[in-house]
């Protein structure tokens, strides 16, 4: 059987029925194509402003780390700077230190061999 097969009838409201279900079929095609070319446009939108967003995060977070990098910096070389100048004031209480530390920490390191 094909799908246009004959489906006249002698019967006039039967035939109006069965066309007037033809017609709401192909009604219903058009209106679920509409509806899926909604859905599509809608996600498109969605994803898009989600993209947005997640990229505006992204920029606030690099730059808040970007300013801790920074401060960081700048305390490691205040830190580094006051660390020189006790070298440079205690010359020999630094290389003591040193050497106790080295001292320590092949103790540990070395321990288990």
């Amino acid at each position: 059987m094909s799908n246009t097969q004959n489906t006249e009838t002698k019967d006039p409201s039967v035939n109006r029925l069965v066309d007037d279900v033809r017609t709401m079929g192909h009604e219903l095609k058009s209106q679920a194509r509409d509806a899926k070319e909604v859905v599509v446009r809608s996600a498109k939108e969605i994803a898009a402003d989600t993209r947005r967003v997640a990229q505006a995060k992204f920029e606030t977070a690099r730059e808040h780390l970007r300013a801790k990098s920074h401060e960081v910096s700048l305390a490691t070389d205040a830190h580094l700077e006051t660390s020189r100048q006790q070298i440079v004031a205690q010359p020999l209480k630094s290389i003591a230190i040193a050497a106790g530390v080295g001292y320590l920490l092949g103790r540990f390191i070395f321990n288990g061999r």
